[in-house]
C-alpha cells in the first residue's frame, strides 16, 4: 500500500485539479490515508478530490459526499458544511438525473438534515 501511495503522491501534482484524473488520484490518496488512519491526511485529499469533482464537467461529485459524511461524523461543529456540501451533492445528482447517487443520497440526507435541524 505504501507504495502505490508513494506513487500518487508523486502523480497528483502533475495533474490539473479540473481533470477526472486528478479527482480519481485525490480520492484513491485520500483512502489509503483513510485505511492506514491517518485521518488528517485523509480529510486533506477527499477535500482536494471534492474541488476536483466541483470543477470537473462530469460532476461525479462522490467525493464531496464522502466529505460531508465524514465531517457529520468526525466534526459536529462542522454540520453546516456537511449539510451544504450534501445538499449540493443530491442538487446535482437531480439535475443530471444520476439515479444511483440519488440512492445513495437519500439514505444519508435525513441524516445530516435532522442534524443540521437540530443546531439550528
Amino acid at each position: 500500500m505504501q507504495k502505490g501511495l508513494d506513487l500518487l503522491l508523486e502523480l497528483y501534482p502533475q495533474l490539473a485539479v479540473d481533470t477526472r484524473l486528478y479527482a480519481i488520484v485525490t480520492w484513491d490518496i485520500a483512502n489509503i490515508y483513510k485505511s492506514l488512519g491517518q485521518m488528517e491526511l485523509y480529510e486533506r485529499f477527499l477535500v482536494l478530490a471534492a474541488i476536483s469533482d466541483q470543477v470537473c464537467p462530469l460532476k461525479e461529485n462522490l467525493a464531496m459526499q464522502e466529505l460531508a459524511i465524514y465531517l457529520y461524523s468526525h466534526k459536529p461543529e462542522e454540520i453546516d458544511r456537511a449539510y451544504r456540501y450534501i445538499h449540493c451533492f443530491m442538487e446535482d445528482a437531480q439535475f443530471y438525473n444520476n439515479r444511483l447517487r440519488i440512492l445513495q443520497i437519500s439514505q444519508k440526507l435525513p441524516i445530516i438534515l435532522d442534524a443540521y435541524q437540530q443546531k439550528k
